[in-house]
């Protein structure tokens, strides 16, 4: 509320309420936020603040008669805001679009909507606030049915005429309100929040009522303009807000359950001396939620009757004639596991790909396994790289994990790239989908992924969109680099989604029962390790069976979590020990299934 908004509804004078809001404000009780020549303020929503104010207003007799005087005092200042709004509604209806056109480059707008939807194929879209009906008509081929809502009844004319001129027979819009819509929960694939909350008083309320539509999984798209100070906006144009900031809309995401990407920003034209910025927010609702402490977990026979994951497990090529001994031992004990693959590590720079080429081709044409082989771009020309997949489908090998590969210096070494080789994974992927091998020949490719981010990253817009772009050239699932708290996987596989990526995205699980060695991969790959695992580990340096044990139960712990928020593929690093491998699988309810 505006200080002038407080004193109508308190019957104080603006000086004396002036002086209490500044007061508050300097104690952390009440937020103060100027927008252009307003300033508004809030009570504070988080920490002890929140817990003071909740305790205090337990207390009050909300029904006594000052309480319900301030109260209609306040829904008339709420009315006469939504009246202004509604009036302008009114007054520019039939040249909405028009004026749109004023602000910012509509076309570029669009087109990155479209970028979005274009390889989705919705159920149903909800458009929210839809105005005259632009995106109901933008979007009406990439859905089944498509309805829009809105408050004003001449802008529905305006957008059932829209409708009717361009043809479009699988949208619809009715009258209502976006912060309390009429449609049902779980109902919408898509919502979007076109030019809408920029003229609300409460636009959180219309991203909680998005979540409430929107079934698991579903995307939300908001558009409206950055920050801004053109003052005049608020009367000639019925704007409440100055713009949407990107602080407020990633709290009220998160408020909602949405995992958001950061937005993407577009620019007016230069020939505009004032024009408005606009920002485009994308986000998933997310699939990971976390665990009600009021809802009892599964119960012994509940776990027990759920099906049992799937899983693959990663060997590495040995250097020595006893380690490859141990290798063949642990592939052998691992088979009746009944793994979806088994893969094959290449060694820094490539070192290894003679025995990865060698190793992989033996359990393909030995045991009843189906191997990976790890492919990389260091160190080879393209023609080189393919060639290795050549014969790598000549074997019988049909699956492929593609990396860009670590530089023979090591991970912390700057990559460069061959001469006449592939730049990165991606060019990788889409060399190897283009390589004419035979006919009808299509590999089963894998890639990595880095829940933490990759330790080059600059920032996670770079890693999503360069995940995307993997899936995008042709890869069939992501692996994930290791890491020990499940809100690390759900958090990036949320930030995935809304970034467009739709292939499987398979949880990698480290069983390492060297701590000390555990600790030095974790560096190298910038992967955290909680301080409960330092705890655990404490004082095993010697003690090989209570570190083992530790590793196991660990491992199957951090797979149960997962396991009970959907997920059932899992991939161990299983450093050539068949024993940790053995016993996570046996804690997951795998049994050993007869080797034909």
């Amino acid at each position: 509320l505006a200080v002038g908004e407080l004193a109508r509804i308190l019957d104080q004078s603006q000086p004396r309420l002036s002086h209490h809001l500044k007061s508050l404000t300097k104690a952390g009780l009440v937020e103060r936020l100027p927008e252009g020549a307003w300033v508004f303020y809030r009570i504070q929503r988080r920490g002890w603040a929140d817990r003071l104010l909740q305790g205090i207003f337990s207390k009050l007799d909300v029904d006594s008669d000052p309480f319900t005087t301030d109260f209609n005092v306040l829904q008339r200042v709420r009315a006469n805001r939504a009246q202004s709004a509604a009036s302008y509604f009114s007054e520019i209806a039939n040249d909405w679009d028009q004026l749109r056109a004023l602000h910012y480059p509509d076309a570029a707008i669009e087109r990155e909507i479209l970028g979005h939807v274009e390889c989705h194929q919705f159920e149903r879209i909800v458009d929210l606030g839809t105005g005259t009906g632009r995106m109901l008509i933008l979007l009406a081929p990439y859905t089944q049915e498509a309805e829009g809502l809105d408050q004003s009844h001449r802008m529905l004319k305006v957008a059932r005429a829209n409708l009717n001129r361009a043809g479009i027979g699988n949208a619809r819009v009715r009258q209502g309100d976006a912060m309390n819509t009429p449609f049902e929960s779980d109902s919408a694939d898509l919502v979007i929040v076109h030019q809408v909350l920029h003229y609300l008083e409460q636009p959180e309320r219309v991203i909680a009522e998005a979540a409430r539509i929107l079934k698991q999984g579903g995307q939300l798209i908001v558009v409206d303009f950055a920050p801004h100070e053109l003052e005049f906006l608020r009367e000639s144009q019925g704007h409440y807000r100055l713009g949407i900031s990107e602080d407020d809309m990633m709290r009220w995401a998160d408020s909602a359950g949405f995992s958001m990407q950061p937005p993407r920003r577009f620019n007016p034209p230069s020939s505009l001396d004032k024009g408005l910025s606009v920002l485009i927010w994308k986000a998933a609702w997310r699939v990971y939620q976390p665990a009600d402490p009021s809802v009892s977990k599964l119960s012994v026979a509940e776990q027990q009757s759920k099906p049992p994951p799937n899983v693959s497990f990663e060997f590495f090529p040995p250097k020595s004639d006893s380690m490859e001994a141990k290798l063949w031992e642990s592939v052998a004990r691992l088979t009746p596991m009944a793994p979806r693959f088994v893969s094959v590590t290449y060694g820094a720079g490539g070192s290894t790909r003679d025995r990865t080429r060698r190793i992989v081709t033996k359990i393909a044409q030995d045991t009843p396994l189906l191997p990976a082989a790890h492919l990389t771009c260091v160190g080879a020309t393209k023609e080189e790289v393919l060639g290795i997949a050549v014969d790598l489908w000549k074997a019988g090998i049909r699956h492929i994990v593609a990396l860009r590969g670590d530089p023979p210096e090591g991970i912390d070494a700057k990559f460069e790239q061959h001469p006449g080789g592939f730049r990165d994974s991606i060019d990788l992927i889409e060399g190897i989908r283009n390589c004419e091998i035979t006919p009808g020949a299509r590999f089963e490719i894998s890639v990595s992924c880095y829940p933490e981010q990759h330790p080059h990253s600059r920032g996670w817009d770079q890693d999503i969109a360069f995940l995307r772009a993997k899936q995008d050239a042709g890869a069939d699932r992501a692996i994930t680099q290791f890491f020990f708290e499940p809100e690390v996987y759900f958090k990036f596989l949320d930030r995935a989604r809304a970034g467009g990526v739709t292939m499987p995205i398979v949880p990698g699980i480290m069983l390492q029962p060297n701590f000390k060695g555990m600790k030095r991969i974790a560096d190298l790959c910038q992967v955290t390790l909680p301080n409960w695992l330092y705890e655990v580990f404490e004082g095993t340096g010697d003690d090989a069976v209570t570190r083992e044990f530790i590793t196991a139960n660990v491992a199957a712990e951090l797979c149960h979590k997962l396991s009970d928020q959907g997920v059932n593929d899992f991939h161990f690093y299983t450093l050539n020990r068949a024993s940790l491998a053995l016993s996570t699988c046996r804690l997951l309810g795998l049994k050993p299934q007869a080797v034909a």
